[in-house]
């Protein structure tokens, strides 16, 4: 296959792009060994298609709608990759398919979703991150215009979801990540990557470490021990260089919710460490009434049996059953 071309927003934060979209991309054409080059873009216009990110080879060039739509760019750039995708995917067994279906859905969805909110959205990180991000390159009054409008999409893509609602969206799927994380190996499925890694990859990438990313998703990443250990093995080991770490915003209304989310996670942390310790110590405790009962009743047989008063022993089970002490399988 011909070599591509990646046209890209470039890199800030110590991550390969501002972009997730980008980024993801990028991940991708790594896990697929694909050959190729990049070309960094201060403006959507310099991509041959108006779009960011876009993929160039030789033989085409991925086309989709102009106008700034990174999903729908990025969607093209991996229809360009569906040979690849498919041989990296190959080694997923059909249950695993069906959760990459159901996973993917999660990441492109709540996690993305709170990520553009996050971006575009927070009236904060709009104005002291994204606008300067991705139009600080463009003449006045294109640098106001242009993240306008792409912020009203962004907007009437979210609909009527509050701010709340998006980050308890994001918080549900941080929950089945943690979960599918904690048994799968170092990828998402196991000890291989798949393409969902470079998806996942891209969001939480965002999430940790770009200053734009609310306290509330920041908060996430540090509170989900998979997530966390996930997105500082696999961000060096992609792109081989660790992102640095960026200063928060300094804003009071930022700062207050970074730091009621911080506690919203330690307590959550420690709710399910007591959680895990009463569960341990009630279960110890089953196990020690079942031995002092048994114990108990061997004594009383073996007490029985010595004196002849077995023939009481039936009624003395039966007694016990009635009073609570223990249960009698219907068997016995």
């Amino acid at each position: 296959m011909a070599p591509f071309v990646l046209y890209k927003w470039g890199g800030k934060w110590g991550l390969p792009s501002v972009s997730p979209a980008c980024l993801e991309i990028e991940a991708l054409l790594r896990l697929t060994s694909s050959e190729y080059t990049v070309e960094e873009c201060s403006s959507s216009a310099a991509s041959p298609t108006g779009q960011l990110p876009a993929l160039e080879s030789t033989s085409s060039t991925t086309s989709s709608a102009r106008g700034w739509d990174e999903n729908a760019a990025a969607d093209t750039c991996r229809h360009s990759l569906a040979d690849s995708i498919a041989k990296l995917d190959g080694h997923l067994s059909p249950s695993q398919r069906a959760l990459l279906i159901a996973f993917g859905a999660l990441i492109r969805q709540q996690l993305a979703q709170a990520t553009q909110f996050s971006l575009w959205c927070e009236p904060v990180s709009y104005r002291e991150v994204t606008r300067k991000a991705y139009a600080g390159a463009l003449p006045f009054p294109l640098n106001y215009i242009f993240p306008w409008r792409h912020q009203r999409k962004v907007a009437l893509q979210v609909g009527e979801l509050s701010q709340e609602q998006v980050y308890e969206g994001a918080a549900a799927a941080y929950a089945a990540l943690e979960q599918q994380l904690q048994g799968s190996g170092p990828y998402l499925f196991g000890e291989r990557p798949c393409s969902l890694d470079a998806a996942l990859l891209a969001q939480l990438a965002f999430h940790k470490h770009c200053p734009a990313s609310a306290p509330e998703l920041q908060a996430q990443v540090e509170s989900h021990g998979a997530v966390a250990v996930y997105i500082n093995r696999m961000l060096p080991q992609i792109f081989s260089t660790p992102a640095v770490e960026t200063k928060p915003i300094a804003d009071e209304e930022w700062a207050q919710r970074a730091e009621a989310a911080a506690s919203s996670g330690a307590q959550r942390k420690k709710l399910k460490k007591l959680k895990e310790k009463t569960q341990l110590e009630e279960l110890k405790f089953h196990r020690r009434s079942q031995q002092w009962v048994g114990a108990a009743l061997f004594i009383v047989a073996t007490y029985f049996v010595i004196t002849g008063g077995y023939q009481n022993l039936g009624l003395l089970g039966a007694e016990l059953v009635e009073e609570g002490e223990f249960e009698m399988d219907d068997d016995s």
